[in-house]
């Protein structure tokens, strides 16, 4: 199955709907970075147990949401996605300093 095949299924939608999609639930299935170039317009992805990676979130800049357990992702990965305020992170290489980062954005915003 490629890709936009499995997003549809997923999504329960048309191909041309992908685009509209903001909310992504791909918890462990077959979704890649590739996958991500055809829904660019997420806001929350739960990717937990997925092949995405650092490279998979340049393709969704406008996240706010990310659940990233036992994925590839790390710090590098989250300079992606300037609007992402909430990050579940478990078993990734995302350290301390990618948390702080998230966390310094929130604060940031806070004071607009």
């Amino acid at each position: 199955m490629d890709q936009i095949d499995l997003l549809c299924k997923i999504c329960q939608c048309t191909e041309a709907e992908l685009m509209t999609i903001t909310t992504l639930d791909a918890v462990g299935t077959a979704i890649t970075d590739a996958g991500l170039a055809h829904v660019p317009n997420l806001t929350t992805l739960d990717a937990g147990g997925t092949a995405i990676t650092d490279a998979g979130l340049a393709h969704v800049p406008n996240l706010t949401t990310l659940y990233a357990g036992g994925t590839a992702i790390t710090d590098a990965g989250l300079a992606h996605v300037p609007n992402l305020t909430t990050l579940d992170a478990w078993d990734t290489a995302i350290t301390d300093a990618g948390r702080k980062m998230i966390s310094d954005r929130i604060k940031a915003n806070r004071r607009k």
